[in-house]
């Protein structure tokens, strides 16, 4: 008899944005997709030596891939094992580490098949499709992520902290799942052109990182394409600008359009640097920032 002990571990945007999600998935992964020696279930004990024997040399391997592939043969050649969850959630944080993005997938909506709130996997494919939609602003796999992240928002609560987890990781990484899933809510608004619905989910997301790209950009349209028009999009747009600077291709695409907004509001583009800049050092947008930044510029103009 074996007992397992789990250990802590714009319009239009271009396919360039996606790239951008994939570098902020390895930052999520810090918290959301840790590996699942240690968690929130009680020691489990196997009573086979040889389904004992396998999950120990799977849960040892060092290699991401490796491990994934492992894990995902323990769980064929034993699917009434009592750590059949745990070893696809060592699968799903295995292959996720690999960059393995179709593995991550099939095994993410396994877990779900057996377990229907499992935040982490909800989490994931939340990520995993919207990131797809981003490439094209494709409004059905937005909606398809839109549905992950609502059952996501709705499981949260009910999320375990993992044993030995301190109490301020839990709660950094409780938030990054929320951002995840309120980006997606907004950006299946913005798709959709129902532009004052995404207001608030993109809120509520750059509350947790306001330094989020897309976030901000997709909100900064959001605003500037709503009926009554709130010019405090273009703060975020031009927050989005100076966040993308490293980024040449998305720059450009976020520069166009931001000055274009500025002339069609006020006529001039000339105070859009400082506005970039100004930016750069807050993270929200102070009460009429906006128009204070340009009204100057525009003033001198005349």
């Amino acid at each position: 008899m074996r007992t397992i002990s789990k250990h802590p571990r714009t319009m239009k945007l271009l396919f360039v944005c996606t790239m951008w999600l994939l570098f902020v998935a390895a930052d999520v992964s810090a918290y959301a997709f840790q590996d699942d020696k240690k968690g929130d279930a009680q020691d489990k004990t196997i009573t086979d030596q040889a389904e004992y024997d396998a999950y120990i040399k799977a849960l040892n391997e060092t290699n991401a891939a490796t491990k994934g592939a492992a894990m995902i043969a323990f769980v064929e050649k034993y699917p009434k094992s009592v750590v059949l969850n745990d070893a696809l959630a060592n699968a799903l944080g295995a292959f996720q580490q690999a960059g393995d993005e179709a593995n991550v997938t099939t095994v993410a909506k396994r877990l779900l098949e057996i377990e229907t709130n499992n935040v982490r996997a909800l989490a994931v494919l939340t990520f995993i499709v919207r990131q797809k939609a981003s490439a094209n602003n494709d409004s059905k796999l937005a909606a398809e992520a839109a549905g992950y992240a609502d059952h996501g928002l709705i499981a949260i609560p009910g999320f375990k902290k993992p044993d030995g987890m301190p109490d301020a990781d839990f709660a950094a990484m409780k938030q990054s799942l929320s951002n995840i899933f309120y980006g997606a809510i907004g950006f299946n608004a913005f798709v959709s052109k129902k532009y004052a619905e995404a207001k608030s989910p993109f809120l509520k997301a750059l509350a947790v990182d306001p330094n989020n790209i897309l976030d901000n950009y997709q909100l900064g349209i959001s605003l500037l394409m709503m009926p009554a028009k709130d010019s405090t999009g273009l703060w975020y747009v031009a927050k989005a600008s100076s966040l993308s600077k490293n980024s040449p291709a998305m720059h450009k695409v976020i520069e166009d359009f931001g000055k274009s907004a500025l002339r069609n509001i006020y006529k001039t583009d000339a105070g859009w640097d400082a506005l970039v800049a100004k930016t750069a050092k807050e993270n929200a947008p102070p009460v009429e920032a906006t128009a204070k930044a340009v009204s100057a510029k525009k003033t001198v103009k005349k």
